[in-house]
């Protein structure tokens, strides 16, 4: 038998052998697989493609990547991440591509790519309060993770079904004359804090001009900082605004009415502000002491702010959800998980 075993091989050597170098041509590929973060940024090193045999061999999309979410570096076959916004675990944990291989002599060869997204959940390090609106009316104000003293008070605003994500009754409208009160908890002296978060989703009507989203504002007791939206004519944007040293210090970007925009504002060391909008940095301020002022008796309001002789002004039109706020600066990474996430 080992004999034969023996024959039986080189008689397929001397087959193979005799077909010739010229009739044997072409790369010979693998399928591939790579696994990446879902919420990994633009130019996220995915992989990198590897002929197991030919010459010079160049790589190309054939198919599976219609919306150009990947880069291919065509000579060295490393995969990167070209648009970060189309990775999402929840409507797409996968992506199956065809790769099309040509060496040298243009012979061309197909190798099946499956690039996997792993799934990641939003970090609850240093989350002092998160307001999500999601199941009965009793928890919707409720903060989690905080102290009964920050329930929120609810006056004209109203829930709404929530179309960015899969939960029903899970979003809240303002009229522009509706707001929130959650009170004067410590949690929001964000003065308080070297490093902080504060993470909201925000809608803002196309035919209302910008309000106040979330505040500690009172313009007779004090002013510690307001998040609005902003209009222009046909331009909208959001501007963060604190007072330190009973100055004002801001950030803003432009964003797009009447879809979900996600909004990020965070410190860092006590001298580094930060905005997110849509998971990506837009702009930045760096002072050496950004240390927010603070009044015991403003509350926080969501959908406006105090005004003269108590009253509520800056009203915001529209729908707001998922209000956290953490008493740590996320990393970025992290900024873009609640993005992609929520």
């Amino acid at each position: 038998m080992n004999l034969f075993r023996s024959l039986l091989a080189f008689v397929l050597f001397i087959s193979i052998m005799a077909c010739g170098d010229n009739e044997i041509t072409g790369p010979f590929t693998v399928d591939q697989n790579f696994t990446i973060e879902e919420n990994a940024a633009n130019g996220t090193y995915v992989g990198k493609l590897v002929a197991a045999s030919g010459s010079n061999v160049t790589f190309s999309f054939k198919s599976g990547n219609d919306q150009g979410i990947f880069n291919l570096e065509a000579a060295s076959g490393v995969i990167t991440v070209a648009d970060s916004s189309g990775l999402d675990y929840e409507t797409n944990p996968e992506f199956n591509l065809v790769v099309e291989a040509q060496d040298e002599s243009s012979q061309k060869a197909d190798m099946a790519v499956l690039i996997t997204l792993a799934d990641v959940t939003p970090t609850t390090d240093g989350l002092m309060a998160y307001y999500s609106f999601d199941g009965s009316a009793l928890n919707q104000l409720r903060a989690s993770l905080a102290s009964d003293t920050t329930h929120g008070k609810v006056t004209a605003a109203t829930i709404q079904a929530n179309d960015h994500g899969l939960e029903t009754d899970s979003v809240y409208y303002f009229n522009g004359a509706a707001y929130i009160n959650f009170g004067t908890d410590t949690i929001f002296d964000l003065g308080k804090f070297d490093d902080w978060t504060l993470s909201v989703w925000v809608k803002q009507e196309s035919s209302a001009e910008g309000g106040a989203i979330f505040s500690k504002y009172w313009s007779t007791e004090g002013r510690s900082y307001s998040l609005s939206t902003t209009r222009s004519g046909d331009e909208y944007g959001v501007n963060f605004t604190a007072f330190v040293n009973n100055s004002e210090v801001s950030l803003s970007s432009s964003i797009t009415a009447n879809q979900w925009q996600h909004i990020l504002i965070k410190e860092e060391d006590n001298s580094t502000l930060t905005m997110f909008v849509q998971g990506e940095q837009v702009n930045q301020l760096v002072l050496e002491d950004i240390t927010i002022m603070q009044y015991d008796t403003v509350p926080a309001i969501m959908g406006a702010y105090r005004e003269f002789n108590s009253a509520y002004d800056n009203g915001f039109t529209g729908q707001l959800d998922d209000l956290r706020l953490y008493n740590a600066a996320l990393s970025d990474e992290d900024c873009r998980t609640i993005f992609t996430e929520e």
